[in-house]
């Protein structure tokens, strides 16, 4: 029986349809189908307690005959058709019910609350004939109810137990009615609430993703300008060496999976540190140390890491059958952070630290972390360093430098 119902409510549905239109079509669908079952069940009582009205009988047989017409609309894609047709021959049909039943009888008031169902048949693009459909409901209630006071019915139940009767049941179906609106419109406010929590908690994510936490925080503050000077950072550039040669014989779908993989490694070493990744360009990758919250152990932070990335990737190589190696450059110094841009905006660092770092990659040495001389007077304390001499930095003239040694 689930399967039956299933397959009618979904009369007329296709992949091609979006799923906030498939709503529609589905909702005309199970009204028609209800209505049609529930007009069979009238039919017969109509005809033990009124035997004398066939118009009746012939008007609520024409009815669920109409009703039945609109999943046949849907199945032809005439959607529209099909959303027209159960407003207006509703309202026919119940108009002429009404009058045929008598005031007595309490059929016109289902016309009292349906100027609801309308809101929720038609999509936004179809809204002046959802109007249009409420306008001529209400219309006709208060044509009724005007007509009532100056023509007698068409019918009327003179036996006081079969009108009581009747009115039960109109009752009864109106309550029926007025609670199934409102669970359904329950369920359409609690499965939008669900979607907008759920795309709300994928753009909250996605933002996470693309900026610190604390940047971020701002951004949704209404910051416009986010620039923050600092004195105490630690910067990281990585190289992969050989990467270059590598994608030139290597299918597109595996070169790219091969620098998901070992970025993503180096993405688990960055939060198991605590550091933040800045940004990836081609194969290099840059991280920082003491931004967006500072640390005091920022140069010993970002050179456990360098360390790790190395063995990382020596793992990854035994894993894939690769020979990639790395080049690490590190400086320290002060760094201006902040955000850039309107679209595919960044977090990212301008100073001359930056710049420097950069250099001690680019003149590092293959499968080494080299470090700038600042870098060195923080950490020489604690960690061993061979002294590799002055060396010709670009932009910058000789610099000392100096290659981690553990």
């Amino acid at each position: 029986m689930k399967k039956i119902f299933t397959r009618l409510a979904h009369i007329g549905i296709t992949e091609e349809i979006p799923d906030i239109e498939k709503r529609y079509i589905i909702l005309v669908n199970v009204i028609a189908v209800f209505m049609t079952f529930t007009i069979c069940t009238y039919i017969p009582l109509a005809r033990i307690y009124l035997p004398d009205n066939t118009l009746l009988l012939y008007t609520l047989t024409a009815h669920g005959l109409f009703f039945l017409l609109m999943p046949l609309l849907n199945h032809f894609h005439k959607y529209l058709a099909s959303r027209l047709l159960f407003g207006i021959s509703s309202v026919i049909f119940m108009s002429l019910e009404s009058l045929l039943m008598g005031p007595e009888a309490l059929t016109h008031y289902f016309l009292l609350f349906s100027p609801i169902i309308p809101f929720f048949l038609y999509p936004e693009r179809e809204r002046t004939y959802q109007y249009a459909i409420v306008a001529l409901i209400i219309s006709s209630f208060f044509l009724l109810s005007f007509w009532y006071i100056d023509h007698p019915p068409l019918y009327r139940i003179t036996n006081p137990e079969i009108l009581n009767v009747v009115q039960w049941i109109i009752k009864i179906a109106i309550a029926f009615s007025l609670l199934s609106i409102s669970v359904y419109a329950h369920y359409i406010v609690t499965q939008i609430e669900k979607k907008l929590e759920e795309e709300h908690e994928k753009a909250e994510n996605l933002l996470r993703n693309i900026l610190p936490d604390k940047i971020a925080d701002r951004l949704k503050d209404g910051s416009r300008s986010i620039a923050d000077g600092f004195e105490f950072v630690s910067i990281l550039f990585a190289d992969l060496v050989g990467f270059t040669e590598l994608s030139g014989n290597t299918e597109p779908a595996r070169l790219v999976s091969l620098l998901n993989g070992i970025f993503s490694r180096f993405d688990d070493l960055v939060d198991q540190y605590g550091l933040e990744k800045i940004k990836t360009i081609g194969d290099a990758y840059m991280i920082a140390a003491g931004i967006p919250e500072p640390r005091e152990n920022h140069g010993e932070l970002i050179l456990k890491c360098a360390a790790d990335m190395i063995t990382s990737l020596e793992a990854f190589n035994r894993e894939n059958g690769t020979d990639l190696q790395i080049r690490i450059g590190i400086n320290s110094g002060s760094v201006v952070a902040g955000v850039i841009g309107k679209k595919k905006f960044i977090y990212d660092l301008w100073g001359d630290s930056v710049n420097i770092a950069s250099r001690m990659e680019s003149h590092g040495i293959t499968g080494k972390i080299q470090v700038s001389e600042s870098t060195y007077r923080l950490l020489k304390g604690s960690y061993s360093f061979e002294e590799r001499g002055e060396i010709e930095i670009k932009g910058k003239g000789k610099m000392n430098c100096y290659i981690y040694s553990g």
